[in-house]
């Protein structure tokens, strides 16, 4: 806006300083009720200024005018459109200044997203036993009353943590697999691949659902919640072995699910990501046993 702040000290007259601009369509443009002169320097004024120095005339190291500039179809420097100037010049009369800054808000969770997350946070790093209701409250920043009202119970809040974490590691496994490997053959290996990136964040504290179900007890709505999940993980080994042609289906995908939740024991029980690798050449000898290439 160098240029076009230049241009407009030129271009836009004050009330005694000349014509104003026209609009294409014939209707005049309004003056600016001050007279810019370029080059001449001049400071900001603030609205408590404006009134305690009214009528002085006010002068300013720099002042932002926001006009509406009119094209002249036979002039080279105007604009027909509004513009923000940041402009040198005197101003012999009182001025306002004023910003509008339109306002950022992110809409806020509900009580009951803000203890998913929470839990997930605490749960997943700590053991759904060992964090205490209390700690997932503060944390969330919600009263005690809005959890029995969410979740009715603490089990049921696990429940609902391990089928929100388990929702988006099936949309990460399926979202890469998509994108990163094209055949059946590649996918099943690459389900190796993906397991072993997370292996090497620093915050991988093994497998979720493994670690929840260790700490309830058995028929547990928690105990079903692991076991819709890893059903889901069996069922996609299934379905790629088909697809990749091998003679049984099932028994590779049972292999391959033990070598899977092996790694994932091993990561994290060894604190070693280096489990990936090993995981990934095994899995890699049963397919090529299992589908001849």
């Amino acid at each position: 806006l160098g240029s076009e702040a230049g241009a407009a000290g030129r271009t836009v007259a004050g009330r005694d300083g000349g014509a104003a601009a026209r609009r294409p369509s014939r209707t005049r443009a309004p003056t600016v009720p001050c007279v810019a002169t370029a080059g001449e320097a001049i400071r900001r004024v603030t609205p408590a200024e404006a009134r305690r120095d009214a009528p002085a005339v006010v002068t300013s190291r720099m002042v932002v005018l926001v006009v509406e500039v009119i094209a002249d179809p036979d002039g080279e420097n105007s604009f027909d459109r509004q513009v923000c100037l940041s402009m040198d010049c005197t101003i012999d009369r009182p001025v306002w200044y004023g910003q509008v800054v339109a306002p950022t808000t992110t809409p806020k969770l509900s009580a009951r997203d803000r203890l998913l997350d929470a839990a997930d946070e605490l749960f997943y790093a700590e053991g759904v036993h060992v964090v205490g209701i209390d700690r997932v409250i503060e944390k969330a920043g919600v009263a005690k009353a809005s959890l029995y009202s969410a979740f009715g119970s603490k089990d049921e809040l696990i429940r609902a943590y391990l089928e929100r974490r388990n929702e988006r590691s099936r949309e990460r496994l399926t979202g890469c697999l998509e994108e990163r490997f094209a055949t059946p053959r590649e996918r099943l290996l690459g389900i190796f691949q993906i397991q072993g990136e997370l292996f090497a964040d620093p915050k991988f504290r093994g497998c979720p659902n493994a670690s929840a179900v260790a700490e309830s007890q058995c028929g547990s709505k928690i105990e079903q919640a692991s076991d819709d999940y890893r059903g889901w993980v069996r069922s996609v080994f299934v379905d790629l072995a088909g697809q990749a042609g091998a003679a049984d289906p099932e028994g590779l995908a049972k292999q391959l699910a033990l070598v899977h939740d092996g790694a994932a024991t091993a990561a994290r029980m060894d604190r070693d990501p280096a489990a990936a690798g090993v995981s990934l050449a095994v899995a890699t000898a049963l397919v090529d046993a299992a589908i001849p290439v």
